[in-house]
C-alpha cells in the first residue's frame, strides 16, 4: 500500500539514523472494536521480529510540534531494547509445532468486529466471539500477542476445529479461573475493607493473569459453578474483555432494573474502559436451567 507523506519522511529518517540496517514499509491492521488502522512493518537484517509502529500516533505527534529525528530515535531505541531481550526470528511463526503451545482463547464483541471476524477463525456466542491468539512470553512488550487468522491455518496445514481444540487445551490448563467477591478483590488494591463493601454483592470472574479473563463465562461448567457458590441464576456484567461481574438474578426484579444496569455499562464503557478493552454494552442472564448464557 501507498505510504502518506509522513510516513515517507519517518522511514527515510529510520533508515538514515539506523545507518541503513532498519527498513519500515506501511501496512494496515485491524484494532479491536475500530476500523483498521495505520501501521509501519519494521524489518532488519537477520529477520528479527520487530515491534509494531503505529503511525498515526507519531504523526499527530510530530503534528504537535515533536522532530522527526526524535520520534525516529524513539522507535530505534524499542529496537534496541527488543533486540536484546527478545532476539525471535521472523519465520519462528511458520511451523505450527513452534507455536501451537501458547495459543490460547479470548473474547471480543461480533457486533463491533464483523469485518475482522469474516478474516479470523472464531466461535460465535450471541453477540460476542471467541477468537484465537498467540501470545508471546515477554510480557514486556506491549501488544506482545499475534491474533490467528484464516491465512496462518492455510500456512501451517491446519483445520479450524485443530486451532480451536488447542486453543482451548492451552487456556484451560493456563488461563485457570478467578472467581470472587468483588470486595475481596478491592481489599488486595490495598482499599481498607468496610461494612459497605463487604455488603456489595458483586462478584469478579477473570482467570489468575487478569488479561483476557472475559473468556472464563465460556470455559465448560464455570457459569454453573458460580451460580452454585451464589444460589441462584447470574447477570453478567461485561466490565471489558479482561473481566465480567456477576450479580445474583434476585436482585433483578423488575424491567427498569435491568435497563438501570444496562445504562450502568454503557455509560462506564464511554467513560472508564478504553475503546480497545470494551467487549459489549448489553447485559446476560445465566439460567442454571438450561445451563445457557443469553443475552437480556
Amino acid at each position: 500500500m501507498k505510504a502518506t507523506v509522513f510516513e515517507e519522511q519517518l522511514i527515510r529518517t529510520l533508515e538514515t539514523r539506523s545507518g541503513g540496517t532498519l527498513m519500515g514499509k506501511p501496512d494496515l491492521i485491524p484494532v479491536n472494536n475500530r476500523a483498521e488502522v495505520r501501521i509501519l512493518k519494521l524489518q532488519m537484517e537477520g529477520g528479527i521480529l520487530m515491534p509494531i509502529v503505529y503511525s498515526e500516533d507519531y504523526e499527530l505527534r510530530y503534528n504537535q510540534g515533536e522532530k522527526l529525528e526524535t520520534l525516529a530515535d524513539e522507535i530505534l531505541e524499542q529496537v534496541r531494547r527488543t533486540r536484546e531481550r527478545m532476539p525471535v526470528p521472523e519465520n519462528f511463526f511458520r511451523k505450527y509445532e513452534a507455536v501451537r503451545g501458547g495459543i490460547y482463547c479470548k473474547v471480543i464483541s461480533a457486533d463491533k468486529n464483523r469485518a475482522l471476524l469474516e478474516q479470523v477463525p472464531h466461535e460465535r456466542h450471541e453477540d460476542l466471539a471467541v477468537v484465537y491468539f498467540y501470545e508471546l512470553q515477554e510480557k514486556w512488550m506491549e501488544d506482545a500477542s499475534i491474533l490467528i487468522r484464516n491465512e496462518h491455518l492455510e500456512l501451517w496445514g491446519i483445520s479450524v476445529c485443530q486451532v480451536k481444540q488447542d486453543a482451548w487445551e492451552n487456556t484451560l490448563e493456563k488461563k485457570q479461573v478467578k472467581f470472587c467477591k468483588l470486595s475481596r478483590v478491592l481489599a488486595e488494591f490495598g482499599l481498607e475493607e468496610t461494612e459497605e463493601m463487604e455488603e456489595n454483592p458483586l462478584y469478579l470472574l477473570t482467570n489468575v493473569q487478569g488479561t483476557f479473563g472475559a473468556g472464563t463465562a465460556f470455559y465448560p461448567g464455570v457459569l454453573a459453578s458460580c451460580a452454585e457458590q451464589m444460589g441462584s441464576d447470574l447477570i453478567l456484567l461485561p466490565s471489558s474483555i479482561h473481566e465480567w461481574l456477576l450479580l445474583s438474578a434476585d436482585c433483578r426484579r423488575t424491567e427498569a432494573d435491568g435497563e438501570e444496569l444496562r445504562s450502568m455499562v454503557r455509560e462506564i464503557n464511554r467513560t472508564q474502559v478504553a475503546e480497545k478493552e470494551v467487549l459489549s454494552d448489553e447485559i446476560y442472564y445465566y439460567s442454571r436451567k438450561s445451563d445457557r448464557l443469553t443475552r437480556i
